[in-house]
């Protein structure tokens, strides 16, 4: 992953005792984790205060694609976190402006971005939007990065944007050429991205 020029990690550990086995591995690499086990919740102070100090911790985990209700416990969660170590950043990553109103807990997507940028301190926002598809580009990929892009000069935070590089469903399809992995990548750079996330370094299948 290194040598790929990856420099962050955000891997599922099955407890602590695996991530901080993951944290000493991924220092001898140069590559920083964002932290991810079942007791960075149910033990939060705890668990950021074993971690915080390990060099290869790059931030925390908190939840991919969270509804607009559970935005509130996200906020207290984050905030429990940033008490302890308000050194490293904590992650959650948004829907696209295509999920539908059951999965937001809204009909506005607009709505799901604002209350999520006011109930959830963290330093920058993240959506996930995956726009090859096998025989075109989705429809509202660049409306969603307009949105996003918006709301990150609003608030004065920056965001991080993903590009597909391997399917994940029937519709998708993994990148042929570079041309199309360039082609996600400078779009988001265009649009203001201060990180590119890649979806995913290994295959789900």
């Amino acid at each position: 992953m290194r040598e790929a020029g990856i420099t962050h990690s955000l891997s599922f550990f099955p407890n602590l005792d695996a991530l901080q086995k993951a944290l000493d591995i991924a220092q001898k690499t140069g590559v920083k984790l964002v932290v991810s086990c079942p007791e960075l919740k149910s033990d939060a102070e705890k668990t950021v205060r074993l971690v915080m100090n390990h060099p290869a911790v790059a931030g925390y985990h908190l939840m991919d694609e969270p509804a607009i209700g559970l935005f509130k416990g996200l906020g207290e969660w984050a905030k429990r976190i940033q008490t302890v170590d308000s050194k490293h950043f904590c992650y959650v990553n948004l829907f696209p402006n295509f999920a539908d109103s059951a999965q937001l807990g809204t009909k506005s997507y607009l709505k799901y971005v604002r209350e999520y940028t006011d109930q959830v301190p963290v330093a920058f926002l993240s959506f996930d939007y995956y726009p090859v598809m096998k025989d075109r580009l989705s429809k509202t990929w660049y409306e969603n990065l307009e949105q996003i892009a918006a709301e990150s000069h609003k608030t004065g935070k920056p965001f991080w944007a993903f590009a597909l590089t391997t399917n994940y469903d029937e519709g998708h399809v993994t990148p042929q050429s570079l041309a199309s992995m360039r082609l996600q990548v400078y779009s988001d750079l265009a649009y203001g991205a201060q990180g590119i996330q890649y979806f995913t370094y290994w295959t789900p299948f």
